[in-house]
């Protein structure tokens, strides 16, 4: 299917028989569109031309959507490419079409070829841009040679997405190869064009079975003409010239060798006693000199039954051989490459394994470690850079330039993240893109030498396979180019080649050595010692024989883990583990739930391992763990993973620090999809003085108390809250709901949910539970939340679940009574001032909000509140002018344009609960997001679970919680008293602007309106839109009333009406706010005023919140002092000075409850921080994009109690921008440039007109037209009028339609007219409003004068202006000047407009008197010869002279024909 070529034509209709016409056409072949992000493009715009064009002139353009879906099911398109909706799926080149390209596939020669019958021919076929050629035959040979070249021809860059290469027999196709173009191309600036080898294709058929290789390569050349006989799409052979191949590389004698150290796993369909063989292939099997000889084959051995499902192959002291030498092209230097970059790889991408896994569990130690481990990358890949490695085909070559690019750029994300000062999970998701950079560069797209394939016989035919690449086990001398498991022991999976089962074959254990024959010494000693002496044999031998034997107990000890949840209908797994080791089993108990906890030691005694002690240690061989799911009648594989064990030999001794092994987390994978984690560790035991450690034990025991980790007692404190829906779910669809809960040993489960539609809460009391977990948070096991609905017959019906893995976040620390009591006891003393700045002017009018300028990009938040905005922690505040209070704000190194008039307002470029001090207002209430996966990988989320849960030592001794009281009854009491209430609340919503919203439609255009909803309301703001602005302002508050917990999220919605499309929207959960310590209800403000535009918002005022907040936590009511206050033995005072200095009306009181406020996070025990006043920034998703932000609003939200009288809302309605009214009269014009030829005049002049306009208008008006200038002057006496808004603190003009702001200027131009022909541009003058440069009356500008200094005006102040200014020439060069207007600027406002009209052009009001033009005589008896003179001879001289003398020579031709004849007779009558 991927090289199907579709083909899109758009044609002309034409009517009756007429065909219709052609009038573009594009073709693409379906891997293209497959390789697309969602395989498929949308609203992507695809370059048509001609088929029939030579010159491949692009002929338009086609937007389309194509879209392939697998396996026939239409599944909605993800429209992720929708949001660059004017961007070209294939670029255009410059000039007069697109570019031309020759794609040179060249096919040398075969190698090996398996031709087993007589007359058989052997050629090969390529595929490209739906076309094809072969090759000539070649018949009886297995070693062709074609030296051919296939040339396609194609416009560039191709829109298809590889070649195909068919290896025929006859006529028959044995084997396919393909080359992908984005492997061996780079389509970026630096990058190449497609190019291959020279380079050998190994050909496989089927994937085990070796059929030989051809030599083959590319090469691409861009034209931009073709040749006389080539066609625009077209394909040819021609005669290649013979490959130097010695200029490519060098023949090598290589060796290879594997010795076997265990075959198990075998899928018991094979049945026991059965002979077993394993073969190797790699290359040809041709036959060796008789002093050589390979071993390609071991010999037979009987199966045994290893346990109910897999067999096995006991190998003793003998292990088994594979050996092959062959003489292969010396391409290491590739793999060479690959094998640094591989190493790169591994070691960072286990660091990161590791570190995730501490993110997820114990996360303070992972900043430190990261910045380590981004070091150690950067060093690794500085030394790759200053390695001397070189290509010898140009694909290495550009390769290297590619790689060495790559990492550049790695490098400069590394820093970025030692030096960024981002949340610890952002540099996490950059290290985790470092990684898959480094992935996508390791492999080469170039074949240097067969793979090696391992194949398990049985009679003569193959049962399971498995492929090594050779750069794995290749040797080299350097550490970082050696292959990652070059001569080390190693564990394969096997792959079944029948069709029952899930393709799994076995195990292989195998130790497996690559590289130049001339070093096979380095490899022998790679091998295990402790076998006999093989250094006499002259071949290599067939076995290694081992006399020393080993015993050894191999012990798997088993934790905890925690699993995916299964397609059972309750959601759990039944889970039992298996351990397979040295052809042995065993298998621990069955554990129910997603979190079990084993605890179990599985013990394999005396394991039979040969070999040196030493050797066994440094090379281990690995335990294969399987995690099954027992259903009923079934059994399902979860997944595996290969446990590294830890090894002690019986003279070490079994104590710290080297022992007890630690445990470990490591993911259970299984194709390729990671399943869950088990903590666990392995080990192998030496026998001590001929017995078993483990002797006379079972083999499953309870988990040793040395490998244990130190547990403490906890206790688990949960308030079951309640069930929320989400947008697309209903309470009505769930029958007596109940959460149940895991972490590690503990099992809680709440009571059912009566009517979650009537009532969503519970009514259970705080559930109090006593836990065993362990000291070290790694080891912590997660805690797991699931939700059940009731079915009939006592079922329960699994819904979603929840795991987390973090239980940190849930532990609190409590002090002691001493230490609560000290803290209410110790007195101490917070001086805070108020300074001048922060002290408003109560009669001052209101605030407004402003967008941004639109010539500026700025990712600020973009507000103008005439009162208080500072920057948040960690901005800088710069220029500040003392005088005009003006504060410009820098936010993480980009510097926001934007100029805030005060202090106050707190400004949060992101969602206040993804501030680390509000701890996601989750502090109180924690919201658990009910989630399921389908079996096709697909994850809904269904209902969100609101639930108190805490976790702190226990017995608590003396120790108190935050407020005092004892802790027998838990935490969360006073908090379940108010399961049963509902609350009455008032939400206020501010919208202030949006940002960089996107759009589906294919121009870009947004007209966005909102829409505000709770569950039991919805305010759908459609009557005020804003047109064709993707930076809306705007300026909108909602207020409505809710209930708690009914009306627990709140969601914003923005519309597009021109589509009628959500672009995005965003929900806030108020229930979380209303409940957290950080009072997220309304924010506190930065001072205290009883009325003005800045007046106090809030219902409660500062000393009553305080008031409240002392009573909630148990502490004395505050006590004021004059200038001071103190709460909880702490004094928090102001500066007297500045207070007793002031002049504004401000309560003292209230300013001192507000000093607390602002420092309550100071309060021992009980202190948070507390929402101060503020705008928040919120990220815009829409639920059919996948998480793709469409955009950003910048808002902030109220919620206060239901009262009968409110505080009237903060009015943020945008400014309204000033009507004005700009006349320009053009008196006239002077040095103008003349341009006409006099023709009718007789001399050279102008006939000028003048055009004006304001930017962003498309009113241009003209002054009529002063003919036949000879001197450049005109006389004009003409008013143009434009009227526009205006914004005065930006200084922008505001378009009505749009709402866009464009700066103020006027442009004018001089014109000529003609009255044949288009009009000639002859120069241009602008002039900004703001910065009017000033006139002369007296002195002429010229391009010199027009570089001096000259003071500016604002026409904005001084309202009226004229005088001359120059219009320049389109020259681009150079200034020229073309001439000079005299104008007259007068800006009025709209009032003063209409109390002084006047009329446009030179009409009436106020009338402008008509021009005095001087009179042009025209002489018409003289106007043909001027017409000769100034047109036919001035530009057809030659013409018209040779024209005249032609004329003579055909004059003088006709008079001597006509008198020869007569001449003739004359001279013969002797006339």
């Amino acid at each position: 299917m991927m090289d199907m070529i579709l083909s899109i034509s758009v044609l002309q209709y034409k009517q009756g028989l007429r065909r219709d016409k052609l009038l573009g056409n594009t073709r693409l072949d379906l891997g293209a569109i497959w390789t697309q992000p969602g395989h498929g493009i949308a609203e992507k715009w695809i370059v048509l031309t001609h088929p029939l064009d030579p010159v491949g002139e692009i002929r338009g353009y086609l937007n389309c959507e194509i879209s392939i879906f697998p396996g026939g099911e239409i599944t909605h398109f993800t429209e992720k490419e929708r949001l660059d909706a004017r961007e070209m799926f294939l670029t255009e080149s410059f000039g007069g079409g697109r570019l031309k390209a020759r794609y040179i596939f060249g096919v040398h020669k075969g190698e090996n070829i398996s031709v087993t019958g007589k007359n058989l021919s052997v050629f090969i076929r390529v595929f490209f841009a739906g076309l094809s050629s072969e090759t000539t035959k070649r018949k009886n040979t297995k070693f062709p040679l074609w030296q051919e070249e296939i040339v396609f021809t194609e416009l560039f860059p191709p829109m298809y997405n590889r070649f195909r290469i068919d290896v025929h027999l006859a006529k028959n196709i044995v084997c396919s190869k393909y080359l992908n173009l984005s492997s061996i191309s780079d389509p970026t600036v630096s990058g190449f064009l497609p190019t291959y080898g020279p380079s050998s294709l190994y050909l496989y058929s089927p994937p085990y079975n070796f059929l030989g290789s051809i030599l083959i390569s590319l090469e691409t050349k861009t034209v931009y003409a073709l040749y006389e006989h080539e066609k625009l799409l077209g394909v040819r052979r021609r005669r290649g010239i013979k490959l130097q191949e010695k200029l490519f590389w060098s023949m090598e004698e290589f060796a290879l060798f594997g010795v076997i150290y265990e075959i198990s796993m075998l899928k018991k369909d094979i049945k026991s006693q059965t002979e077993i063989s394993v073969g190797l292939g790699f290359g040809a099997s041709v036959q060796r000199p008789e002093n050589e000889f390979n071993i390609l084959e071991t010999w037979s051995d009987k199966t045994v039954q290893m346990d109910e499902s897999y067999m096995c192959i006991p190998i003793t002291s003998a292990k088994q051989t594979l050996y092959k030498k062959e003489k292969l092209p010396d391409n290491r230097k590739r793999l060479f490459i690959s094998n640094r970059l591989n190493h790169i790889r591994k070691e960072f991408g286990q660091e990161m394994l590791q570190l995730q896994f501490s993110l997820e569990h114990s996360p303070k130690t992972v900043e430190k470690r990261l910045n380590t481990v981004m070091k150690n990358l950067i060093d690794n890949c500085e030394l790759f850079k200053s390695s001397s490695i070189t290509g010898s085909t140009m694909l290495d070559k550009e390769r290297l330039k590619t790689i060495v690019t790559n990492l550049d750029n790695i490098i400069t994300n590394a820093e970025q993240v030692i030096k960024s000062n981002s949340r610890l999970t952002t540099k996490f998701d950059i290290g985790l893109k470092v990684f898959r950079d480094i992935v996508n560069i390791v492999q080469d797209p170039q074949e240097s030498f067969p793979q090696i394939i391992l194949t398990i016989k049985s009679k003569e035919k193959i049962i399971a396979y498995t492929k090594i690449p050779p750069k794995d086990v290749l040797f080299s001398l350097k550490d970082n180019e050696k292959g990652i498991n070059c001569g080390i022991i190693q564990s394969l999976f096997l792959t079944n080649i029948s069709k029952r089962g899930n393709g799994f074959g076995g195990k292989i254990d195998i130790l497996l050595w690559f590289g130049p024959f001339a070093s096979i010494g380095y490899g022998l000693s790679s091998i295990p010692s402790g076998f006999q002496d093989i250094s006499q044999e002259y071949d290599f031998p067939k076995a290694i024989v081992y006399s020393d034997i080993n015993y050894f107990s191999c012990r798997a000890h088993l934790y905890q883990g925690h699993f995916l949840p299964c397609d059972d209908a309750s959601g759990l797994c039944q889970i039992y583990v298996k351990i397979y080791f040295n052809c042995r089993s065993e298998t621990s108990s069955l554990k129910e739930g997603l979190s079990p906890v084993w605890m179990e030691t599985l013990v394999i005694k005396d394991a039979i391992i040969y070999g040196n002690p030493e050797n066994i240690k440094s090379n281990t061989k690995k335990v294969v763990v399987e995690f099954w799911n027992q259903r009923k009648n079934e059994k399902d594989l979860i997944g595996r993973i290969f446990g590294k064990p830890h090894v002690f030999l019986k003279d070490e001794k079994l104590q710290p620090p080297n022992y007890p092994p630690p445990l470990e987390w490591q993911r259970i994978c299984e194709q390729g999809k990671v399943k869950g984690e088990i903590l666990a560790a392995f080990e192998l035991i030496q026998n001590r003085d001929g017995a078993s450690a483990d002797e006379g034990q079972d083999p499953v025991i309870d988990l040793p108390k040395y490998i244990k980790p130190t547990t403490k007692t906890y206790r688990f404190e949960i308030l079951f809250w309640g069930i929320r829906p989400t947008k697309h779910t209903k309470m009505s669809s769930l029958s007596l709901p109940r959460i149940i809960v895991d972490c590690g040993m503990m099992h809680i489960e709440s009571s059912a949910l009566s009517d979650a539609n009537y009532f969503p809460n519970f009514q259970d009391p705080p559930v109090l539970v006593e836990v065993e977990l362990p000291e070290n948070w790694y080891f912590a096991p997660p805690f797991v939340m699931r939700l059940y609905s009731s079915q009939a017959f006592g079922t329960l019906a699994f819904i979603g679940t929840e795991i987390r893995r973090n239980l940190r976040k849930h532990y609190l620390k409590f002090p002691t009574w001493k230490e609560w009591h000290r803290s209410r006891s110790k007195a101490e003393t917070i001086k805070t001032s108020i300074s001048g700045n922060d002290r408003l002017d109560v009669g001052s009018t209101r605030g407004s909000f402003y967008p941004m300028v639109e010539e500026v990009i700025v990712e600020e938040p973009l507000v103008d509140l005439k009162r208080d905005v500072q920057p948040k922690e960690g901005e800088n505040a710069k220029d500040e002018d003392p005088q005009n209070n003006v504060t410009e704000i820098t936010s993480g190194g980009m510097k926001a344009n934007v100029k805030f008039r005060t202090k106050g307002f707190k400004i949060y470029n992101e969602e206040l609960e993804k501030q680390p001090e509000f701890h996601g207002f989750q502090d109180v209430l924690n919201t658990f997001t009910m989630s399921k996966t389908s079996s096709s990988g697909k994850t809904t989320i269904s209902y969100l679970i609101k639930a108190g849960v805490s976790l702190y030592d226990w017995p608590a001794e003396d120790k108190v919680s935050v407020e005092g009281f004892g802790l027998e009854q838990g935490i969360f009491p006073p908090l379940a008293k108010e399961l049963n209430a509902v609350i009455s609340i008032v939400i206020r919503v501010y919208i202030v602007r949006g940002h960089k919203l996107h759009s589906k439609h294919r121009y870009g255009k947004v007209d966005p309106y909102i829409i505000v909803s709770i569950p039991s309301h919805t305010i759908n703001d459609i009557k005020q839109v804003i047109q064709q602005d993707s930076n809306p302002v705007f300026g909108r508050f909602f207020e409505f009333e809710g209930k708690l917990p009914f009306d627990s999220i709140l969601t914003i919605s923005i519309m597009d009406k021109a589509i009628n499309e959500l672009i995005g929207e965003t929900e806030i959960d108020i229930e979380n706010r209303y409940y957290s310590r950080h009072r997220g209800t309304c924010g506190i403000q930065k001072s205290y005023f009883k009325k003005g535009y800045d007046a106090w918002r809030d219902v409660y005022k500062p000393s009553e919140i305080l008031y409240w907040l002392c009573l909630s936590n148990n502490i004395p009511a505050p006590r004021y002092t004059p200038g001071n206050i103190m709460v909880a033995n702490k004094t928090f005072g102001t500066e007297k000075s500045k207070m007793e200095g002031s002049t504004y009306a401000i309560d003292r009181k209230e300013e001192l409850a507000l000093t607390v406020l602002h420092n309550w996070h100071k309060i021992p025990f009980v202190g948070a921080k507390l929402l101060q006043e503020h705008i928040e920034t919120r990220s815009l998703y829409n639920p059919s994009l996948y998480n793709v932000e469409q955009g950003k609003l910048e808002m902030w939200v109220d919620i206060l109690p239901f009262r009968s009288k409110l505080p009237p809302p903060v009015d943020i309605t945008p400014r309204a921008p000033e009507k004005y009214e700009l006349r320009a009269i053009v008196w006239g014009t002077k040095n103008v440039k003349l341009v006409d030829e006099g023709l009718m005049v007789g001399k050279r002049h102008t006939d000028i007109f003048v055009k004006g306009w304001l930017k962003g208008r498309t009113d241009i008006q003209k002054t009529d037209t002063h003919y036949a200038s000879l001197t450049g002057e005109g006389f004009f006496n003409w008013r143009f009028i434009f009227n526009f808004s205006y914004d005065k603190e930006e200084e922008m003009i505001v378009l009505e339609e749009t709402n866009n702001k464009i700066p103020p200027i006027i442009y004018l131009q001089v014109w000529d007219r003609d009255r044949f022909v288009s009009n000639d541009y002859i120069g241009s003058l602008s002039i900004d409003l703001r910065n009017v440069q000033s006139p002369s009356r007296n002195i002429p500008y010229t391009s010199k004068f027009m570089h001096l200094p000259k003071w500016q005006v604002n026409l904005f102040r001084i309202n009226n202006v004229r005088g001359w200014w120059p219009f320049i020439g389109p020259s681009r060069t150079k200034v020229e000047t073309v001439g000079m207007v005299d104008l007259e600027l007068h800006l009025l406002t709209a009032e003063g407009a209409e109390r002084n009209p006047a009329g446009l052009g030179r009409n009436e009001p106020n009338r402008l008197p008509e021009p005095v033009r001087p009179i042009v005589k025209y002489t018409l008896w003289i106007v043909p010869f001027r017409a000769i003179k100034n047109y036919l001879w001035m530009y057809h001289k030659k013409k018209i002279l040779m024209g005249l003398l032609t004329l003579l020579l055909v004059l003088f031709g006709l008079i001597a024909f006509y008198s020869i004849p007569t001449f003739t007779v004359k001279k013969m009558l002797h006339a």
